[in-house]
């Protein structure tokens, strides 16, 4: 089996009921290749503790201002 080390990755972004998974679905049938749906909600459960542990690198403050450390978005972008 061959491994692809560099990985095309389309980022959808939007508002909730806005599209992203029927554009996502339909890119996956015309695209060539095969193409993997990931939701932002499965990355976030991925973290530790489900992104509510400090090794996430989430800090989420009372005004609502959320911060990200350095290797989380490190890890974002791998």
């Amino acid at each position: 089996m061959s491994i692809n080390r560099n990985p095309q990755v389309i980022v959808l972004n939007g508002g909730s009921s806005s599209g992203k998974s029927s554009i996502a679905r339909a890119l996956q049938e015309i695209l060539p290749g095969l193409w993997l749906t990931f939701g932002v909600d499965t990355f976030i459960d991925a973290l530790p503790n489900g992104g509510d542990s400090p090794r996430a690198g989430i800090t989420y403050e009372q005004d609502g201002t959320i911060t990200f450390t350095t290797e989380h978005r490190a890890l974002e972008r791998s």
